[in-house]
């Protein structure tokens, strides 16, 4: 079986104004079924291979830089792929390692249950020196280990926290601390934080400033839903305990929280039927000054708001976003509030997106002025995509309206997360489903790598299609130009590129009025890398048709459509009905063409005729000498 790499797995994407579509002008994917890639534009690059398939659905984490002002930044194109064993399900946490580079967390069943592992990437894309190709366990313990959430430790490391399954089977809370170079420094089982009765679930952690973390969390050990909040140090010694924020009998959940720079955190929480409430809090828990103990309404009071996020502006005040389903699909809509709980946008906050289609679970991270760069699940093409947007400090949008499309491709990307790229982008990571097969690791070597090829003209009739790709002049290799009939891929021929760079692949077995899904591939022993794919509409049946013709600067050009592959021929008759000149021209196929012929012929009139099968079209030509 031939194994499928394809091109950017860890991508990171810089946001502009210009929107990605599913062409050669998007970024190249390297997402592998069983496989994955560090390519770079030169050569040669580095195919890490996994060959261990076991079976059952699994998501390949990628990623974009998008930089401020939208657009991607090519260092990341190609991306990087790290393997993930089984994933089901499972959508990544990343942190800043402080240095433009992540750590990435997320859960992983190869051992049959839920466990967690961690992989660092430095700025550029690759691993981080010392880490394994496949990441580091965090936590193995028995039962299931999930929903994990992470924040920066000061030190180019993380505070990790999750819900943890192995003892009542209600849910716990648990902690761990990994640092630069790969190394758990508490508990390989982790640290426990609450373990009272009833679930304590919806975990979420932030800086503190001082090397620990505050940890928030929605807990019914007494049947109703509260908000807690405790802090930690950079030991996993629990300095402040256990603070109920919100409780009673309407239900407090999904708790948000981000450091205020000052000692402080600032945590939201959704409430009711979706409200969006905020508190401030001091380094001991306590409410802010100028901050009601029940939390500032962030939103609309009648809003329905779900997978709501925030952002902080350290002591200037906190950003939050969510995606409200009042008026029927989920709109992203953000608000922010000053450091003293006022707003500081319009009632009722700031809409992103409108799209009567479904938008939902946004991730927002600060840029360098004051604003913000939203991504989010976009669902008005269809499956979900990422798209995000840029808001000013103000509360304007900065780039398209309709938002800038990070990744436009086949299948489901969700659950996107950012972090800062440290100029005033981010490094946008998601889970992606396009593909299927769980994979290992399991070795590497070298890649004859090159440049991906970009499509640049797509020409089309009915049964015809022809596609022309541009890559680097000299590049030499043999590709495969496929097309997907149902759920398989068939190569229709072998290319390779001219002395320019020019690539170009026609199909005449497509069947007029289809949707064509094309790619082109390179063979790598007993795997492929992947390129974009590009869909084509196939034109139905034209009829049999001579446009113009004309003779200039010594050659007959003449335009021209084919109803089919069937033998063809033009032919110039003289007045006297003698044929002086005849090209046969059923080769072309059906649809549209134009040719170009020497013709010597003298002053006069002259008639041009087409013939095909059992049909004549004719047109009169006066040539002026």
């Amino acid at each position: 079986m031939r194994k499928a790499i394809v091109m950017t797995v860890l991508c990171f994407t810089v946001l502009s104004g210009t929107r990605a579509t599913e062409s050669a002008a998007s970024p190249p994917n390297v997402v592998a079924r069983g496989a994955s890639a560090a390519v770079d534009d030169s050569l040669p690059g580095v195919l890490v291979e996994c060959t261990d398939f076991r079976g059952g659905p699994s998501l390949a984490f990628q990623a974009q830089r998008i930089r401020s002002d939208g657009t991607i930044d090519d260092a990341w194109s190609a991306g990087s792929r790290f393997c993930l064993g089984a994933t089901d399900g499972v959508a990544p946490v990343q942190v800043s390692d402080g240095a433009g580079g992540l750590l990435i967390i997320w859960v992983d069943d190869r051992t049959g249950e839920a466990d967690l592992r961690a992989q660092r990437f430095v700025s550029g894309g690759g691993l981080a020196p010392g880490w394994p190709l496949d990441g580091i366990d965090l936590c193995r313990a028995p039962g299931a280990q999930q929903d994990p959430a992470a924040c920066s430790d000061g030190a180019g490391g993380a505070i990790v926290v999750w819900q943890d399954f192995r003892s009542d089977g209600s849910g716990d809370l648990f902690a761990q601390r990994v640092i630069a170079t790969g190394a758990v420094l508490w508990d390989p089982a982790g640290m426990a934080l609450s373990a009272a009765p009833g679930e304590q679930g919806s975990v979420t952690c932030a800086s503190d400033g001082a090397g620990g973390a505050f940890v928030a969390w929605q807990d019914r050990r007494d049947d109703d839903a509260a908000i807690r909040v405790l802090r930690m140090d950079g030991t996993g010694l629990v300095i402040v305990p256990e603070v109920p924020l919100a409780s009673g009998s309407r239900p407090h959940r999904a708790p948000r929280i981000a450091g205020d720079g000052a000692g402080g955190a600032y945590v939201a929480w959704l409430a009711g039927e979706g409200r969006v409430l905020a508190l401030r809090l001091g380094s001991q828990g306590e409410p802010a000054a100028g901050w009601p103990s029940a939390g500032v309404v962030a939103s609309a009071q009648d809003a329905a708001a779900n997978s709501m996020t925030l952002v902080a502006h350290d002591t200037a005040g906190v950003s939050l976003l969510w995606s409200d389903r009042s008026h029927g699909n989920g709109d992203i809509v953000a608000q922010r509030l000053r450091g003293d709980g006022t707003l500081a946008w319009a009632p009722g906050g700031v809409a992103l997106s409108q799209d009567a289609a479904e938008q939902f679970a946004p991730a927002a991270v600060a840029d360098t002025s004051g604003g913000l760069i939203v991504a989010w699940e976009d669902h008005r093409e269809g499956p979900a995509d990422i798209v995000a947007a840029r808001l000013t400090a103000q509360g304007v949008l900065a780039w398209d309206s309709a938002g800038v499309a990070v990744c436009r491709l086949a299948g489901e990307q969700f659950d996107v997360a950012l972090v800062s790229d440290g100029a005033g982008g981010a490094l946008a990571a998601w889970s992606d489903a396009r593909w299927a097969g769980r994979a290992s690791l399991s070795r590497s070597q070298p890649l004859p790598s090159g440049p991906a090829p970009k499509l640049a003209r797509v020409e089309t009739g009915p049964g015809r299609a022809r596609l022309t790709y541009r890559s680097a002049a000299g590049d030499a290799r043999v590709l495969d130009w496929s097309r997907r009939t149902e759920a398989e891929w068939h190569v229709v021929r072998r290319v390779q590129a001219a002395a320019d760079g020019e690539i170009v692949a026609e199909d005449r077995t497509v069947s007029p009025g289809a949707l064509a899904r094309y790619r082109l591939s390179q063979p790598l022993g007993d795997g492929e890398l992947l390129f974009d794919e590009t869909s084509v509409v196939i034109p139905g049946s034209a009829p049999l048709m001579l446009r113009s013709a004309r003779v200039d600067a010594g050659r007959l050009r003449v335009s021209f459509s084919l109803s089919s592959e069937d033998p063809a021929k033009l032919e110039v008759l003289d007045v006297q009905g003698r044929r002086i000149w005849n090209e046969a021209v059923g080769h072309l196929g059906a649809g549209d063409h134009e040719t170009r012929f020497s013709f010597d012929g003298a002053a006069g009139l002259y008639f041009v005729r087409l013939l095909q099968r059992r049909e004549t079209r004719t047109l009169r030509m006066v040539v002026i000498r």
